[in-house]
């Protein structure tokens, strides 16, 4: 059978000049980065006026991290960096000259590097893309002299901004080290070179997760900590925007940050520490995050769901109502400041009977986040929890299973504020939903087990306060969720249909894509590469089924913080191949691609949207924002031709 590329316009547009989809995305991926942004400390230095004059240092000067590597990477047109985005936002920079000299020469170090690197591949007459990794991983970037720090320029300034930033990526666990977990001697030397004269630092954390930043919480100097987390394309305005309070700041952690990193469970044996990066054996059970600090009585830095605001909010428990299997709750919330206006996340956790199997102590039911409130403005918000959030798993009887007994509810700031609103009661044991064991479980897993004191001076002290108010529980009845089987669609009708007219070659063609290529005995060129449709495609599907079953090639892309895909590749306008598509020509926007002298091409363009990384965006507390965020994600693979 003679294979025939399939004939499809060619991904993106030959005009390289910015578009307004391009124009609006970046506006929505700013607007989420500052919503997910958390204010860790602030003894009143935040915001700034943009008119304030500023000094900046940090390595974060040279090269912001947007988001993750590998997968994680996007290749966008630009990204807003931080001296950019201060500076487009009034702010006088006073050492402006000097940081740009900096991002300069780690640009430059870089080049030298990428030159080493590439130069290294040649002697292995290309290789392949592992020992490409391989040699990245062994050639060091050389180090560059850092920002000078001069007295009569601090001494002058409203305030000073330290940014830390740290790379992250998939297939890559945390190290204890300086320069990962922890701060390098550098930075503490900065930071303490700076504090001789200037009391009014702001550090600013660029990471894609928890660092050990305790000693900056207790530094005095330190007033302010601001988590960006790993903002996107837009970080250098996402800082502006909060550090001028144009946005006023109302993430609150989605993970718990540890006083020590000893403080983590199973932190003596994780990964590294017992060496093995290949399997791991988790054994906290039900208590990860807050629900192991919270159960173990651990003390935390910031807990989880933390987050400081410019103003301060004031909640107010009303009504609860049970419907059906849903428990109802409103919560006013008012706004209590007299200068910035803001947004407040309404928490809701459950302390659960303790008396049948293993719980967490509490557990997060529901969340809402209000709207922009100005001072002395209030909003009632109304959460709902399902009835599987009262459910505990049983093991043995393969079932959810809500326990009876009394039930506190609490109206939180985080997960360490205990505010005891209203009491349910659940007469009798309910087996909520029936499962089925997919694997068994590992004997060789042995579970923790949180102490039971804990748990129980909790549930004596929270039952205590609830008779002392005289608060009545309210009765819930859950009932069983019986949940039908969907009929199959018409699509999975048809799609069976084909598949039970296609040999196992066939399926298994269908199931690898093109990346198999000399599948079927089919000879190499009669399959074109992965990513020939979208080049920077993670994948494709087979297209040597189009003329004999109906079936279209879909391209498939990485993306968990935005498309990977190509920035630009050319076409032959005589042949039709394409050039610019490998591995190389994906990474960092090509910036290991080599460099060709090709004529008669057209060059086409694919600008993506570098959104915020997935933890930034779950610290927003905001739903609808996030279906935005992925409704514009959605529109771009279409535009891209993406499925």
């Amino acid at each position: 059978m003679n294979m025939k590329i399939r004939k499809r316009k060619y991904s993106g547009v030959t005009d390289s000049r910015i578009s307004e989809r391009e124009i609006k995305n970046r506006d929505l991926s700013r607007k989420a980065a500052a919503e997910g942004v958390v204010l860790l400390k602030n003894n009143g230095l935040l915001p700034l006026y943009v008119s304030s004059k500023i000094a900046v240092f940090g390595n974060g000067i040279a090269r912001i991290i947007k988001g993750g590597t590998g997968s994680g990477d996007v290749n966008e047109r630009a990204v807003v960096s931080m001296v950019e985005g201060l500076a487009a936002a009034g702010y006088h920079i006073v050492n402006k000259e000097s940081a740009e000299k900096y991002a300069a020469d780690y640009a430059e170090a870089r080049i030298e590097w990428r030159d080493q690197v590439m130069q290294e591949l040649e002697k292995r007459q290309g290789g392949s893309d592992m020992a490409f990794f391989d040699i990245i991983a062994n050639i060091k970037e050389r180090d560059i002299k850092e920002m000078e720090i001069k007295e009569e320029e601090l001494q002058n300034v409203g305030a000073v901004l330290y940014i830390i930033s740290r790379i992250a990526g998939e297939g890559c666990d945390r190290y204890t080290k300086k320069g990962d977990y922890y701060l390098t001697d550098l930075e503490k030397k900065q930071l303490t070179e700076i504090a001789k004269y200037n009391k009014n630092i702001v550090v600013l954390i660029n990471t894609g997760g928890q660092i050990d930043i305790t000693e900056l919480q207790e530094e005095e100097s330190v007033k302010s900590i601001v988590y960006i987390s790993q903002p996107g394309m837009e970080a250098g305005h996402v800082i502006a925007d909060i550090i001028s309070g144009n946005v006023n700041p109302s993430g609150r952690l989605t993970t718990t940050w540890s006083l020590k990193y000893e403080d983590f469970p199973n932190a003596a044996i994780f990964s590294h520490k017992n060496g093995d990066t290949t399997n791991e054996k988790y054994e906290e059970g039900i208590y990860v995050g807050y629900r192991y600090f919270d159960s173990f009585g651990v003390r935390t830095l910031y807990p989880f769901g933390y987050g400081l605001s410019y103003t301060s909010f004031k909640t107010e428990p009303g009504e609860i109502a049970v419907i059906g299997n849903t428990v109802k709750m409103k919560v006013k919330v008012q706004n209590t400041g007299i200068k910035y206006a803001g947004r407040h996340v309404v928490q809701i956790y459950a302390a659960c009977p303790q008396n049948v199997r293993a719980k967490e102590l509490k557990r997060l039911i529901g969340f809402q986040k209000t709207s922009l409130l100005e001072p002395g403005e209030s909003e009632t918000v109304e959460i709902t929890a399902d009835a599987k959030n009262f459910a505990s798993y049983d093991q043995e009887k393969s079932a959810w299973i809500i326990d009876a007994g009394l039930y506190g509810l609490f109206v939180s700031e985080n997960a360490e504020s205990n505010k005891l609103a209203w009491v349910l009661k659940v007469e009798r044991d309910c087996i909520f939903e029936k499962v089925s064991h997919i694997v068994k479980s590992d004997p060789g897993v042995k579970e923790i087990e949180a102490p039971q004191d804990i748990a129980g001076s909790f549930t004596k002290e929270w039952t205590i306060k609830a008779e002392e108010a005289n608060m009545l529980p309210v009765v819930f009845k859950p009932s069983e969720e019986k949940t039908a089987r969907r009929p199959k669609s018409e699509y999975v009708k048809a799609a069976m249909e084909i598949a039970e007219k296609m040999t196992d070659a066939e399926l298994t063609a269908m199931l690898m894509g093109e990346i198999s290529k000399g599948q079927d005995n089919m000879k190499n060129d009669e399959l074109v590469e992965s990513g020939i449709f979208v080049p920077g495609a993670a994948g494709e599907t087979s297209c040597k089924f189009e003329e004999k079953y109906g079936i279209p090639a879909i391209s498939m892309a990485d993306g968990p913080a935005g498309l990977r895909l190509m920035r630009k590749y050319d076409v032959d306008n005589e042949t039709g191949l394409i050039y610019g598509h490998g591995i190389l020509e994906a990474l960092e926007g090509g910036f290991f691609a080599k460099e060709y002298d090709r004529e008669h091409v057209t060059t086409y363009h694919m600008y993506a949207t570098a959104i915020p990384i997935g933890t930034l965006l779950a610290q927003t507390w905001d739903p609808v924002l996030i279906e935005e965020v992925g409704e514009m994600i959605g529109k771009e693979m279409v535009e891209f031709s993406v499925a």
